[in-house]
């Protein structure tokens, strides 16, 4: 399988410096050097590869979006702003998502989960940052531990690798909570289709007379 090059729309010194070294240094990306830099923006989620948190980095843009074929958007919203975009059009609200953590008893560090796009979130270093870093897991091939709180990361189709800061530990632990809240949701799904007679699928909105508070509960995770 042939593989793309990520898009460099950086200046001309940082490009040869990129493709010099076969890979995408995050942090050595000064904001003067991305060509592609906007006040707001409206996300590609399924092409989205890193959502990085630049807050307080002495930057007027807040956050790096990082996307297979625009490559580089330096973007003046934060990464919880461009977040909940996200969240207002898909078929698990946040809180739907934390319903499902909560069925498997995780509480802190949720990530995003739906069936077409999922997001884990980065450790920030800064323990003080209010606003998260993403990783599309959903176009992600592996990542490599680099050493203490540095990843080298490989997505789908890509011959660049990614390096930046991330506790690789913290990201296993993201990938084994993104892979429960799913399979819980297809446990729920299955069980009420089971139950009424539906075809295996998550987009009915049954109303069921029973009061039973746990039953209702489940009947609110499925839209």
């Amino acid at each position: 399988m042939e593989l793309n090059e990520l898009p460099l729309n950086l200046c001309e010194p940082m490009k040869r410096k990129m493709r010099n070294e076969f890979a995408v240094d995050i942090n050595s990306i000064l904001p003067s050097q991305v060509n592609r830099k906007l006040t707001t923006c409206s996300v590609n989620w399924d092409s989205l590869l890193l959502l990085i948190d630049l807050k307080d980095a002495h930057s007027q843009f807040n956050s790096l979006v990082v996307d297979r074929v625009s490559g580089f958007t330096l973007v003046k919203q934060t990464t919880n702003v461009l977040m909940k975009e996200l969240w207002k059009d898909n078929r698990l609200s946040l809180t739907k998502i934390k319903m499902l953590a909560a069925y498997c008893k995780i509480k802190r560090n949720i990530p995003y989960v739906r069936k077409d796009v999922q997001l884990l979130r980065l450790k920030s270093i800064d323990h003080c940052k209010r606003n998260t870093s993403w990783i599309a897991y959903h176009n992600l091939h592996h990542v490599i531990r680099m050493g203490d709180n540095r990843l080298e990361i490989y997505f789908n189709d890509l011959a660049t690798p990614i390096y930046i800061d991330g506790n690789y530990s913290f990201i296993k632990k993201q990938e084994e909570t993104s892979y429960q809240i799913r399979s819980m949701e297809e446990m729920i799904c299955n069980q009420v289709n089971s139950l009424f007679g539906y075809q295996k699928n998550c987009h009915f909105n049954y109303q069921s007379p029973d009061k039973d508070d746990c039953f209702t509960d489940l009947m609110k995770l499925i839209k």
